[in-house]
């Protein structure tokens, strides 16, 4: 997981923290900070003044309810989201202008049309294959 730090430049802190960052033993991008392997990001300010924004990786896995990232998508789920943004923008698709409430989804389920997107997306992968 990723973490962040400001360490503003007015701060009681940042004497130590360039001390650290331009440490001239230093090997590579990354300095041992306030207990932490950290590296620059870059330079900004806030209301709170100037700062620099660090940032380092942990270990721990993202939580639950973050864990489909992109990192974790395929080429087939890459596929099938193209398949379902040109089904959903097609106008004699399943989502067709409804005068009272914008949208409406005509003649089909939604798993059904989501079901349709990872049917295209393999027959992509299959052409894929065969090309």
């Amino acid at each position: 997981m990723k973490h962040t730090m400001k360490v503003y430049k007015d701060s009681a802190d940042h004497a130590s923290y360039l001390t650290a960052r331009f440490d001239k033993h230093k090997t590579g991008n990354s300095f041992l900070w306030a207990g932490h392997r950290w590296a620059y990001e870059c330079t900004s300010f806030d209301d709170a003044g100037d700062y620099d924004l660090l940032y380092r990786f942990d270990d721990q896995p993202y939580p639950e309810e973050l864990s489909a990232t992109t990192d974790d998508l395929t080429i087939r789920d890459y596929f099938a989201a193209k398949a379902l943004q040109g089904l959903c923008a097609n106008s004699g698709g399943p989502f067709q202008a409804n005068n009272m409430s914008g949208w409406a989804i005509v003649n089909c389920d939604i798993d059904d049309i989501a079901a349709e997107s990872y049917k295209l997306a393999d027959a992509m992968l299959r052409a894929r294959e065969a090309s």
